[in-house]
């Protein structure tokens, strides 16, 4: 009997017995290189998509901000609250949402992601739970919007029973709408928002801003070599 040079796998000669034993030897060790190969290539695959990634823990790309349906540069004014989008990414809110109208202050930021995938929705500012309790001052929440219907996909909330409802699937290409809203009559004193797109397998709450991953940085090299 004879062995391969790489598994040791056992070749009987043409005069040797069958051994049940062998064959079982060879199967279990073909099984488990199979295994350990498999292993490998799905670290690869993971260290490939890490390094493809980096600096895209938030992916919300801001495309345009809007009040209600004009597009305004800068500030923006809506129902008594002024919003700032900041050089971080992060937004401001400042003013009381008017009492006498029956709608809340909003704004709204049209975003997109580069990559496909389920993503965890967080937007809290400092000092109050996020709820679309009119009680509570204000909550946070994005979708798409075809025409003049719009569906919420996720919601921003503090509290352990709602989590489930900040994490979706999320298109690449496709532009979304985050709305962030004062209620009626609440007032908010330079709130700083996070609105933050992370990848769903990432659990760092931590707000960082948008920042293009290295594939982004690549695509967008391949796009500028093509038009010169």
């Amino acid at each position: 009997m004879t062995t391969t040079s790489f598994l040791g796998l056992k070749k009987p000669a043409d005069s040797d017995a069958i051994n049940i034993g062998d064959l079982n030897f060879n199967a279990d060790t073909l099984d488990a290189f199979a295994g350990e190969t498999a292993a490998a290539q799905q670290r690869q695959d993971d260290a490939i998509d890490a390094l493809a990634n980096v600096g895209a823990k938030n992916a919300l790309h801001v495309i345009d901000f809007r009040s209600g349906t004009s597009h305004i540069p800068g500030p923006v004014t809506n129902r008594g609250v002024t919003y700032t989008i900041n050089a971080d990414g992060t937004v401001t809110a400042d003013g009381t949402s008017d009492p006498e109208d029956s709608s809340a202050s909003s704004c709204q930021i049209w975003c997109e992601v580069a990559r496909s995938g389920n993503y965890t929705f967080t937007c809290g500012a400092n000092s109050a739970t996020v709820s679309v309790d009119p009680d509570s001052l204000y909550d946070c929440f994005l979708g798409t919007q075809v025409g003049s219907a719009y569906t919420t996909l996720i919601r921003d909330f503090y509290s352990d029973e709602e989590q489930v409802k900040n994490t979706a699937y999320l298109e690449a290409g496709v532009p979304y709408r985050l709305n962030i809203r004062v209620h009626v009559g609440k007032t908010v004193d330079n709130e700083v928002f996070k609105p933050m797109l992370r990848p769903a397998a990432l659990k760092d709450t931590e707000y960082v801003p948008y920042a293009p991953s290295n594939r982004e940085l690549y695509e967008m090299i391949l796009a500028m070599q093509n038009q010169s």
